[in-house]
């Protein structure tokens, strides 16, 4: 069974003028501030699929908006960002989280709530909700949030300890969460997949 997502509109930028734009670190900053969201959307998938070799990876994040809280995630681990409509096919015995699995590139991969998966609550999915597919250690998943946007780097003046968020967030797996910046979660994307995928996996031997 399907279930498909309402449309909206997205612009995108040439690949020449992305590519072009981004020349030094502080040139790098600055073009991405003032970028729109969908215009970062197309920049950060074109960057996802290049293999790389600065400190891009380690100064990139991606500020995902949820229902009830903010999340942050390496962009290092961002392969593509699809805007809706998106095309959903539940399937029987899957987290509550887990609003069933969809197509990307030939490949057919678990799509998650973001949000109900770190409150334990029931997947709530609106029509204008992003896909963005995250990728590490081998492992491929869909992880819907409300909106995205850039971070080019992290003030480690402003990270706090993840004490106080674990205690909020006990079910999470251990080393999920690595740190809060401006009360936003920051996870550890290895350890979420993991967790997710071991989750997927429990709900379809025991139904």
């Amino acid at each position: 069974m399907g279930m498909l997502l309402g449309v909206k509109g997205i612009r995108y930028l040439s690949e020449y003028d992305i590519l072009t734009t981004a020349l030094t670190d502080q040139s790098q900053v600055l073009f991405l501030e003032g970028l729109s969201d969908q215009d970062f959307w197309h920049y950060a998938t074109k960057l996802a699929s290049v293999a790389p070799t600065t400190k891009t990876e380690i100064e990139q994040y991606l500020e995902c908006e949820l229902e009830q809280k903010r999340c942050i995630l390496p962009l290092a681990t961002l392969r593509e960002v699809v805007p809706p409509p998106h095309q959903i096919t539940l399937l029987p015995s899957i987290p509550a989280w887990m609003p069933g699995v969809t197509a990307w590139r030939g490949e057919t991969i678990a799509a998650v709530d973001l949000d109900a998966y770190l409150t334990l609550g029931p997947t709530r999915l609106r029509s204008d909700y992003i896909l963005l597919v995250i990728q590490q250690n081998e492992i491929t998943l869909g992880l819907f949030v409300a909106t995205v946007r850039s971070i080019p780097n992290l003030d480690q003046q402003q990270i706090s300890p993840p004490e106080q968020a674990i205690a909020q967030y006990p079910h999470l797996a251990r080393g999920a969460i690595v740190g809060t910046y401006t009360n936003a979660l920051i996870l550890d994307t290895g350890i979420i997949l993991t967790d997710i995928v071991q989750h997927i996996r429990e709900a379809a031997a025991y139904g």
